[in-house]
């Protein structure tokens, strides 16, 4: 068990992730089970549009639809940077304290990475859309197994972001309950 002294030394990012073993959450979590009912219902919509329509239009329909989601991904991008703020200053030092004295210091950081890890997915996200809407600029024929693939990344990525910040709400209040709680022992 670590203590709060030892977090830090815990400086990057990827040494969080190995610590609080949040990649795990990715592919094996309630939410990751959501995401890949929702991606797949997603591909499925995609690739009917891609059989409908012409070559052209489907560009443009990417298009449109990167235009409204880089800034929505944007705006996400805020609320979690605002959430782990919240976070960070709502916690008593009285509640630390406590917290590190019984050992729990460890699921009090996994709380706060998960913030940390929420906004390296919606900016991995980000840049990936960005890529693929100049990638779109390129006078080309759309193949199927490229727009394929395509789709599956992006898809899981972007459903897995809009799930998980919600969920990151829930731990939000939590968070709060817990902090009283320890506040008060």
């Amino acid at each position: 068990m670590s203590r709060l002294k030892d977090f830090y030394k815990y400086k990057t990012f990827f040494s969080l992730l190995r610590i609080t073993k949040k990649y795990n959450e990715l592919f094996f979590s309630d939410e990751a089970k959501l995401t890949g009912i929702l991606s797949i219902i997603t591909i499925i919509l995609i690739v009917h549009i891609y059989f409908e329509i012409p070559d052209a239009k489907l560009v443009d329909v990417l298009k449109n639809l990167l235009n409204i989601l880089i800034p929505a991904l944007i705006g996400l991008l805020g609320f979690i940077i605002a959430g782990v703020t919240l976070m960070a200053t709502i916690i008593s030092k009285e509640a630390l304290k406590k917290i590190d004295e019984i050992n729990k210091i460890e699921k009090l950081a996994g709380i706060l990475y998960s913030f940390y890890f929420e906004g390296f997915i919606i900016g991995i996200n980000i840049m990936l859309m960005i890529y693929i809407y100049l990638v779109l600029y390129i006078p080309m024929i759309i193949d199927f197994y490229m727009l394929l693939i395509m789709l599956i990344i992006m898809s899981y990525v972007f459903w897995f972001a809009i799930i998980y910040a919600i969920t990151l709400l829930g731990t939000c209040i939590n968070f709060f309950f817990m902090n009283i709680y320890y506040s008060d022992k």
